[in-house]
């Protein structure tokens, strides 16, 4: 008797002890216990199957859709800084006071998203969006699943790629943003992670989640860095560069105020690479003090806070790093900033902040 696999969606002889097609036992993927399990249905029609991807916004999974017999990918909105969801069970809790605000108000933005890109169904150049939905306390987007690589997977693969090959690539995503663009829309993001080589050729653009968060100028300096060759300088200021204005404010009670929004940037730069494998071992050390440096502003800000809530979300994003690189999180956490900025107590995070004050005024910065 034939069986479907959940981690693949291929069928196959249910006496075999592990799916033929992608080896999964029993045919049933192993999601982690945060993350919908293999099997859960939603709207009554759309099966999940293995994780694709997850990150700061939430998890892409993929799924089969019942009604029309395909395969598709089905992104959840799953903010870790302001949910949760217990093992078992499909409904998310979200946390109490300014998360639940922040989550609801990213829930929206979230489907405003999905609305947007549906517009683009019949482009070639952009991720097909089919529909969108609410269901346990949550909201999925269904999008066309996409078979083949990112643009990142591959530059990590087979290293450089020669101007034949790269040319187009680029020629597709500006075809495919010139007509974002005309739609009044903005991506933000465009990096190898969000740029996917189908196996049929095509070059898709995906995930315009990111136009949402402040602070991705860390990312725009942050992920492109292994792929960087050639430097070369640009008589133009930075932020007027990317956000169209001179500067940026970083006054420290508007960062505190955000400091949702500086957890989520830096997990997601937590999510980009493995450092061991960053080379050469100058370019490793400066992303790993990028990293430290990113680490310390979350603590710092956190301290200086002066709330439970945030020197909670101050645990959870070292422990985050904790169980995703052990070896990196003993690097940052016994690191000086990581040292300082975890002095156990009441006293340790006074001499933290006020090592702060001292470095503040010493510097100039604000």
């Amino acid at each position: 008797m034939n069986k479907l696999c959940l981690s693949c969606f291929y069928t196959y002889d249910d006496s075999a002890a592990a799916c033929p097609h992608c080896g999964a036992p029993g045919g049933i993927p192993a999601n982690e216990a945060y993350q919908l399990p293999a099997g859960t249905r939603l709207k009554n029609r759309f099966i999940i199957g293995r994780v694709l991807g997850s990150g700061g916004f939430g998890v892409t999974y993929l799924a089969y859709d019942e009604m029309l017999r395909i395969r598709c990918a089905v992104k959840e909105y799953l903010p870790g800084e302001f949910c949760t969801r217990v093992p078992g069970v499909a409904r998310v809790t979200i946390y109490s006071g300014e998360n639940h605000e922040q989550f609801m108000s990213g829930k929206e933005k979230f489907l405003e998203e999905s609305q947007k890109l549906a517009q683009f169904r019949s482009e070639q150049e952009i991720v097909h969006v089919f529909d969108c939905f609410e269901e346990n306390d949550t909201a999925y987007i269904v999008m066309e699943y996409l078979d083949g690589e990112s643009l990142r997977d591959k530059l990590e693969r087979v290293g450089k790629i020669p101007p034949q090959e790269a040319l187009p690539i680029l020629r597709s995503i500006l075809t495919g943003l010139i007509k974002v663009h005309r739609a009044g829309m903005l991506h933000r993001d465009v990096a190898p992670d969000n740029i996917f080589l189908m196996q049929n050729g095509d070059i898709k653009l995906f995930d315009f989640g990111a136009a949402h968060t402040f602070y991705v100028d860390n990312i725009f300096v942050y992920q492109p860095l292994p792929h960087v060759k050639t430097l070369y300088y640009l008589d133009v200021n930075f932020y007027r560069y990317f956000i169209g204005r001179a500067d940026q404010s970083v006054n420290e009670q508007i960062m505190i105020g955000r400091i949702d929004q500086q957890l989520l940037v830096t997990r997601l730069m937590l999510d980009y690479y493995d450092m061991s494998k960053v080379q050469p071992v100058r370019l490793r050390k400066y992303m790993v003090k990028y990293l430290e440096i990113m680490m310390g502003i979350c603590s710092i800000l956190a301290i200086r806070s002066g709330t439970e809530e945030n020197l909670e979300k101050k645990k959870k994003i070292w422990q985050y790093l904790r169980e995703k690189d052990l070896r990196l999180y003993l690097r940052l956490r016994w690191g000086f900033l990581g040292q300082y900025m975890n002095l156990p107590g009441k006293s340790g995070r006074k001499m933290a902040s006020v090592g702060y004050k001292i470095a503040q005024k010493f510097y100039g910065f604000n």
